[in-house]
């Protein structure tokens, strides 16, 4: 099992928190984590990241492990001045290799987020610490996960919406009564039943043969630009944890070259996409979605489904 650890001063002893549970119990020292693993996770195990597959398929268990990700590891929210130049170059590269097609640079493209816009909590230089991350490319597995905090705090959540720029999301917190809707199985249940499974056919579906798109320039750096730029203060990422916020941070004048550079590689990514030449295999995780599930005062559930931010940077 995994854990991470909650440090303390020397004269006080160390609180772990188990990585598979989602909540806030802290357990007393390596012993207490232990226990808790006996009684609890005993036959259990955290899922394993996606290795090299060059039969150009998604693990099978990439799924879990993206989700794992996302629900351990905070992302920041505006990358500083200093480390735009560095992460450009660090995500071109990953972009240069995404448009080769294949489902390993696709899974590294949707992971960039967590192992190089991660910032452990003692990091005296939120600057330095992204700088080293796009040196070193760290496994996002072997990072701390951040303690988790309560969504209780309506002050903190409006805070942060400000410092966003998004006034209008900060004013609709303020004056609204909808709050997150529990993890549980009646969640669960009331989103299947707004958003059912598509039922099997007795036959099999035939389906025409896909059309031979060739690749075409749809779209050029003027338009990306103006499409990033679009989006307005404060949107969310989806599961891949880009925000479009990240996007703007990346290719600004203070980005120079490096921003440039990637910009033109945001374009033929859209490109790959406008084209319809996605890989298959990893078009669920592309078009797919993310969803918040918010109560709504009769009781009932409101999903808000955020995808992709490529996938809407394209649409």
């Amino acid at each position: 099992m995994s854990s991470s650890v909650i440090p303390g001063s020397h004269s006080q002893p160390e609180f772990f928190r188990c990585t598979t549970c989602n909540d806030n119990k802290l357990y007393k020292g390596k012993r207490g984590l232990n226990i808790h693993n006996t009684r609890c996770h005993k036959n259990s195990s955290l899922p394993a990241p996606p290795p090299s597959n060059p039969q150009n398929t998604p693990h099978p268990s990439f799924e879990s492990f993206i989700t794992h990700l996302h629900n351990s590891i905070r992302v920041v929210k505006r990358i500083p001045r200093g480390a735009r130049i560095s992460l450009a170059k660090s995500l071109t590269s990953v972009i240069e290799k995404c448009l080769l097609n294949t489902s390993e640079n696709w899974q590294n493209l949707f992971t960039f987020s967590y192992s190089h816009l991660h910032v452990s909590p003692s990091s005296k230089s939120l600057t330095r610490a992204l700088i080293e991350n796009s040196s070193h490319n760290p496994n996002p597995l072997l990072l701390p996960p951040f303690p988790l905090r309560s969504s209780a705090n309506i002050y903190r959540t409006v805070e942060s919406k400000v410092m966003d720029g998004d006034l209008k999301n900060a004013a609709r917190i303020l004056f609204s009564d909808d709050t997150l809707a529990p993890p549980n199985q009646e969640t669960l249940k009331s989103l299947q039943e707004k958003h059912p499974s598509r039922p099997i056919p007795p036959s099999p579906v035939c389906l025409p043969p896909p059309l031979n798109y060739q690749p075409l320039q749809i779209v050029d750096d003027s338009d990306t630009l103006a499409a990033i730029m679009s989006f307005p203060p404060g949107s969310a990422g989806g599961i891949d944890g880009i925000t479009p916020q990240h996007l703007k941070d990346l290719v600004s004048v203070s980005a120079a070259d490096a921003g440039r550079t990637l910009l033109s590689n945001i374009t033929k990514l859209c490109n790959l996409l406008l084209s319809g030449k996605v890989v298959d295999n990893f078009s669920p995780f592309l078009y797919g979605a993310r969803l918040c599930a918010f109560r709504k005062k009769d009781g009932g559930i409101r999903p808000i489904a955020i995808g992709s931010t490529f996938r809407r940077l394209a649409a």
